[in-house]
């Protein structure tokens, strides 16, 4: 489960969540948080942990797990009727309060202080999951998996496919054709965060002539079969299938949202 550092901002009437795209937090800075969290809860079985993406994650019994809510969504409302909801012997809510106490005069947060930044005084818990078996089958229904994070990567271990990285994507490769293959899109993510339309429309229109034209030119002359985009929203996900037959609906549908976006919460929940 993530273990989000982030900072907590409250003025008159309530309390504002800036998640760890906003802080800036060294490899140094994120050691000695993590020591320090490691070691004040190993009597309650919690592993905290940093990842290569610089993402914190903490690991518990599976029995323990609490119910959460993501953190772009506790973003957009009443920070605290999203706090975690224990589902064992764990108060989940107490747990955030302690590592508040923590952190709140711990020197790394000193050391920001001085410097005028934002200090890390709490975490966030989201995403809680178990990790599913780990996939032995040489026929793996997914060919090749895109991507540029650990999670891409992760995914492909899972299902026992091959990964590479998102540059590497040649739709003309025939081994690609007849086969599954998954691209994992994530670098929207930071700029819908943190709010900035600007750096979103840039790296959109980006994507578009580095990886949607050419889906879209694939899809017409038959080299793809179907394209099924899956878009993640507050509490689902929006999934569109786009075949050869159905690819003239959609021309220059990418473009007139890049071109002419709406306001930028109104795009992001589509």
């Amino acid at each position: 489960m993530f273990a989000e550092p982030a900072h907590f901002q409250a003025d008159r009437d309530s309390v504002h969540l800036f998640p760890a795209s906003y802080l800036d937090i060294t490899t140094a800075e994120a050691a000695l948080l993590i020591d320090a969290l490691n070691a004040n809860f190993a009597d309650r079985g919690l592993v905290f942990s940093c990842g290569a993406s610089g993402r914190w994650y903490v690991r518990c019994d599976a029995t323990e797990l609490p119910q959460t809510t993501s953190i772009r969504t506790a973003q957009r409302g009443a920070v605290f009727e999203k706090l975690p909801q224990s589902n064992g012997k764990l108060s989940w809510k107490a747990i955030q309060n302690e590592a508040q106490m923590l952190f709140h005069s711990h020197a790394v947060n000193e050391q920001r202080e001085a410097g005028n930044k934002l200090t890390i005084n709490g975490l966030w818990f989201w995403g809680e999951s178990v990790l599913p078996k780990i996939s032995t089958d040489s026929k793996a229904s997914i060919g090749v998996v895109f991507g540029d994070t650990p999670l891409s990567n992760g995914l492909a271990t899972l299902h026992g496919a091959r990964f590479a990285p998102l540059n590497q994507l040649d739709l003309a490769n025939e081994k690609l054709h007849h086969r599954h293959n998954l691209l994992v899109v994530e670098t929207l993510t930071t700029f819908q965060e943190q709010g900035d339309i600007d750096g979103w429309r840039e790296t959109a229109l980006k994507l578009d002539v580095q990886i949607f034209t050419p889906l879209l030119a694939s899809l017409r002359n038959g080299v793809v079969d179907e394209v099924i985009l899956t878009l993640p929203r507050d509490r689902d996900s929006l999934v569109v299938a786009i075949t050869t037959q159905s690819v003239r609906g959609i021309s220059g549908w990418w473009n007139n949202l890049t071109k002419r976006p709406r306001p930028f919460i109104e795009s992001t929940r589509a």
